[in-house]
């Protein structure tokens, strides 16, 4: 699929058992950082992790969101192609370790997050202000329906906001 996915957190949270590894290679006798920190969440969700959150997304966000410290986390793998099948009824064999299982572990309503479903890997259509993970899982499979028109996403969940309502 030419789409890319991407989250911004404040931090990952590896107590679902998920293990982070710096990619390095051997030479002459020293050890080379090759990459950012990666993991995964099973076979199908791979993903890597960085300090900063690229430009392109942070022009879209609120200005207060823009200053924090976020983990970016791009998703890899075949997990956006084994969601789409699974939208459309078609077979996608996750084992134990769903994309959306993996969205809950780390989008929590205690913590601001935002996460970026960029169609043709640059587009996106529609931004959700005050987002939840609920919604932001809906919306996103019910873009990937076969005869639907794909457009890309963002989805803002800014914990602030709960705290304002009650």
């Amino acid at each position: 699929m030419d789409a890319s996915f991407e989250l911004l957190i404040r931090q990952l949270d590896t107590s679902i058992g998920l293990e982070v590894r710096r990619p390095v290679f051997e030479w002459g006798g020293e050890l080379h950082v090759q990459g950012p920190h990666e993991s995964s969440w099973g076979q199908h969700v791979r993903f890597t992790i960085e300090d900063e959150a690229p430009d392109r997304i942070l022009r879209k966000l609120p200005s207060v969101l823009q200053r924090k410290p976020w983990k970016l986390i791009a998703v890899h793998g075949d997990c956006l192609d084994l969601l789409r099948n699974e939208t459309n009824d078609q077979v996608a064999e996750w084992g134990d370790h769903t994309l959306e299982a993996f969205l809950r572990s780390q989008l929590k309503d205690e913590d601001d997050w935002v996460a970026v479903f960029a169609w043709q890997c640059d587009q996106i259509d529609q931004v959700l202000e005050d987002a939840n993970v609920e919604l932001f899982w809906k919306t996103l499979c019910s873009q990937l329906r076969s005869g639907s028109t794909v457009k890309g996403l963002l989805a803002i969940h800014r914990q602030s906001r709960l705290h304002a309502v009650k």
